[in-house]
Parts: C-alpha cells; structure tokens; sequence
C-alpha cells in the first residue's frame, strides 16, 4: 500500500548552495502536493457508489445512481478531503523534513520523506515516476520499499451483504 521516498538535495559546494538546498526541497514539496495526481473514478470508487446507490438519499442518492454525470462534482467534493480523496486518487503525504542540526547553521544536505499511498488501480512504478518527474534540478529520490496496494474486499461477500443488510433495519 505505500512506498517511503526520500528527496536529497546534491551535497552543497559554496555557501550560495547550501542556502539553495533547503529551498530544492520546499520547491518539491509544493510540486508533490499540487500536482502528484489527479482524481479520477476508479474501480474501489464505482464499487462504493454503486453499493451506496439504494440506500442513498436525495442528492447523494441522485450522484450515486448517476455517476458519470456527475463525475466531476463528485471528484471535486471528494478531493476536498484527506480520506474521502484516498478513495479516488494516490496519495503522497510530506512526513519528514532534515536540514542542519542547529537554527544558525546552513545545512550540507537536507532531506524530505513522503509516504506514498497507492490508489489500487495504480501501478507503483509508473506512479513513483511521475513523482520523480516533480522533483526539481539538484534533487534526487530514493525509494526505501514498496508495497503493492492491498486487495479491496468486495461486495459480493457474504460479510458485505451482513453489514448492507443491517442498515437496511
């Protein structure tokens, strides 16, 4: 479900530099949250919507029914929030930041970890790609492990239907 990448500024020379590297890695963080992916409708979406669908009401139940109509809305509102967006895209979360050890010391280098979470219908190589092609001049990316996205469990189970069937009641 997640890969750790880790974005290294190159090893300063000049004093110019060193003040540079901190600066690489705060421009790649702004490009990983602003442009890493796009929402889009994929299968663990469809699923949830049709499931949601009968026992939907109003607006919901209008959105979910009719699905590709309302798309766009649906992405949009669903981006809009950290665990509602993970349903429909990859998510990259900046989780660590490295610099100098002391506030009045320019860093050598400087590092910055982001936790990758796979959308399912994602493949991690191609998606570690695309975040590498984010990363400005001067800084590179080291992957520290991927693991595949997980299996989504299906509404076809008998432990689905127990808990669709409760709400029903």
């Amino acid at each position: 479900r997640a890969a750790v990448l880790d974005a290294i500024t190159r090893l300063p020379q000049s004093p110019l530099e060193l003040a540079e590297s901190l600066g690489l890695l705060c421009e790649a963080g702004r490009n990983i949250e602003k442009h890493f992916t796009k929402a889009r409708m994929n299968s663990v979406a469809a699923e949830f919507f049709d499931a949601l669908a009968p026992h939907a009401t109003g607006k919901i139940r209008f959105a979910s029914k009719h699905r590709k109509l309302c798309r766009g809305a649906i992405l949009r509102r669903l981006s809009k929030y950290d665990r509602a967006g993970a349903m429909v895209k990859t998510t990259a979360a900046l989780t660590m930041a490295e610099g100098s050890s002391r506030p009045n010391v320019l860093p050598r280098s400087a590092s910055l970890t982001v936790n990758i979470r796979f959308s399912p219908d994602d493949e991690p190589d191609e998606i570690i790609g695309r975040l590498k092609k984010l990363l400005p001049e001067g800084v590179r990316a080291e992957v520290f492990g991927v693991i595949p996205p997980s299996k989504v469990s299906g509404t076809d189970t008998d432990a689905y239907r127990a808990v669709s069937g409760s709400m029903e009641k």
